[in-house]
């Protein structure tokens, strides 16, 4: 019984530290390379419009 609550507590740790690396390699935001820069004249506001590697359009705000 001792032997196997430390074999459990092992594979749980292992299992806990194995996740958390998955999750350091990932990419927490995407990146997006703008292919065209254009001002609205209604809020005079730029906006990137670009595609992401689905296919999707995206119209992102710039910060001035």
């Amino acid at each position: 019984m001792k032997y196997l609550f430390k074999i459990l507590t092992i594979i749980s740790v292992l299992k806990f530290n194995l996740v958390n690396i998955c999750h350091a390699m990932t990419s927490p935001t995407a990146i997006y390379a703008c292919e065209k820069i254009v001002v609205r004249v209604e809020d005079r506001k730029r906006y990137c419009l670009t595609h992401d590697v689905e296919g999707n359009t995206h119209n992102i705000i710039l910060n001035d």
